[in-house]
């Protein structure tokens, strides 16, 4: 006599199939927070260079310009993260998908974090 596989048995519940849509959105991700990264000292220097200088002067608009490009570069964070939260949301059950979301929000935690700042630092305040 033959055991039945493993997924056969009475009340065994069979192991979710993986999500194909999870790794592309983790990757698309950590590359959009990789260009992110290139881009924050250029844009601190850009604001640490505007500090003291009024609202509309020349440095002053080319700090706006350099937070509002970095802020862009956010566009494959936040599209991943909406994405991830879409699966969630429509019972995807695939054991990757909570780290991948948890990766993904806190890296759009601190890109919110690094923006604030800078845009703080602009302000004066």
């Amino acid at each position: 006599m033959t055991q039945p596989e493993s997924s056969q048995i009475i009340g065994e519940t069979p192991a979710p199939a993986p999500d194909s849509r999870i790794a592309p959105q983790l990757a698309a991700a950590r590359d959009a927070d990789a260009k992110f990264g290139n881009q924050l000292d250029v844009t601190r220097a850009a604001v640490n260079a505007a500090r003291g200088a009024a609202a509309g002067s020349d440095a002053w608009v080319e700090a706006q310009q350099a937070i509002s490009r970095l802020d862009a570069l956010r566009a494959g964070v936040t599209g991943a993260l909406a994405e991830l939260d879409g699966m969630v949301l429509a019972g995807v059950r695939d054991p990757a998908l909570a780290p991948a979301q948890a990766e993904v929000d806190m890296v759009d935690a601190r890109e919110r974090a690094d923006l604030a700042d800078l845009r703080s630092r602009l302000s004066g305040f």
